[in-house]
């Protein structure tokens, strides 16, 4: 009898065991991610977050790869032909970044010339070195053009393709002059920005939650709207220079950068 009780007992501890190692053997089974965590769905606290609070912590709208020259350099942004590139903590950064130095970008465009920067690539350049970049026909003066802040002159030999029109896309191939100009050897005219812009500057006279009045001058903000607070915090009183685009009747500020009235 003693032994009929023990068999059933042996039976119960051995299927334990079984389902001991069975589940072990799952755990082991689950994906890790590269630092040894196991495999989760991100949530609101694991994903990357973005240092500027003006722009949605997940980061929407167009994929964009294009190459320009730096015209200005922040902590949290860059000016590249003309767009505003933000950097967040997960930007991959490869060369050393200053002004008039090509930079390579890969990132997301959350509005307008708005870009989050998922990666930026910097070559230095000197002097009649070739570069190549694109950027906003801006303006046309005579033989002077300025695409994406950059002063690009034409030449009698310059290689056009495409009718020049302000606001429309233009890539250009030439040599860096030792002004930090370009003599272009190619110039390419796409079509229209899709996006059109303008860039004023005047005085804050007024904040609100949903727009400013700068000068007289009403511009629309949302949670896209950088402000730039580097120089000056955003007060009544200050300067401020902004870039905007059309939003129905009216303008939406994409960037507000705010210094000191001299």
């Amino acid at each position: 009898m003693k032994r009929r009780c023990i068999q059933p007992l042996c039976c119960l501890l051995a299927c334990l065991v079984l389902a001991l190692f069975l589940a072990v053997g799952l755990l082991r089974q689950q994906p890790a991610s590269a630092d040894g965590a196991s495999a989760m769905t991100p949530t609101a606290e694991t994903r990357p977050r973005l240092t500027s609070p003006h722009v949605s912590r997940s980061p929407y709208g167009d994929l964009i790869e294009f190459r320009g020259l730096i015209q200005e350099i922040d902590e949290r942004y860059w000016i590249v032909s003309g767009r505003v590139v933000l950097l967040t903590e997960t930007t991959v950064t490869r060369g050393r970044p200053q002004a008039g130095a090509l930079a390579e970008v890969k990132g997301v465009r959350v509005f307008g010339d708005v870009v989050v920067a998922r990666s930026l690539e910097v070559t230095v350049p000197g002097a009649y070195d070739q570069v190549e970049f694109e950027g906003t026909l801006e303006s046309i003066l005579g033989e002077t053009w300025v695409v994406g802040g950059v002063t690009v002159t034409i030449s009698p030999v310059t290689e056009l393709q495409g009718t020049p029109r302000l606001g429309a896309g233009v890539e250009v191939r030439g040599v860096l002059q030792p002004d930090g100009s370009v003599l272009a050897e190619r110039v390419t005219v796409k079509g229209l920005s899709p996006v059109p812009q303008i860039d004023f500057a005047g005085q804050v006279e007024q904040i609100g939650t949903t727009e400013w009045t700068l000068a007289g001058t009403t511009v629309l903000v949302d949670e896209h709207t950088f402000v730039d607070e580097s120089r000056a915090p955003a007060e009544v009183g200050m300067w401020a220079q902004v870039r905007a685009v059309p939003r129905d009747s009216s303008w939406l500020a994409v960037r507000i950068r705010l210094s000191r009235p001299n």
